[in-house]
């Protein structure tokens, strides 16, 4: 059983390619700056939330013009009903 084989013989080029890509990719991880990162999310989260808030008030301010016209519309239909059945009974 050998002891231990001499360091020439263990450095492949392989091993040589991963020991420096395990290097870059440490050195990568140690540089990340994650409070960056939170802040970069939280900007994007708050303008993403007010976009999206401008865009339900327009809705709603739709909506509710819509729904006062519907009420309009119903109570010109209710007094239109109201008419005919005035006029249909006044015939008989």
């Amino acid at each position: 059983m050998p002891e231990h084989m001499p360091l020439y013989l263990r450095i492949d080029k392989d091993i040589r390619e991963g020991l420096l890509k395990l290097s870059k990719t440490a050195k990568d991880y140690s540089a990340f700056d994650v409070i960056q990162l939170d802040r970069e999310m939280t900007r994007k989260l708050e303008l993403e939330l007010d976009r999206h808030g401008a865009e339900f008030k327009g809705h709603r301010k739709e909506i509710s013009s819509k729904l006062q016209e519907a009420v309009k519309l119903l109570e010109e239909s209710i007094i239109l009903k109201d008419q005919i059945i005035s006029i249909r009974l006044e015939k008989q």
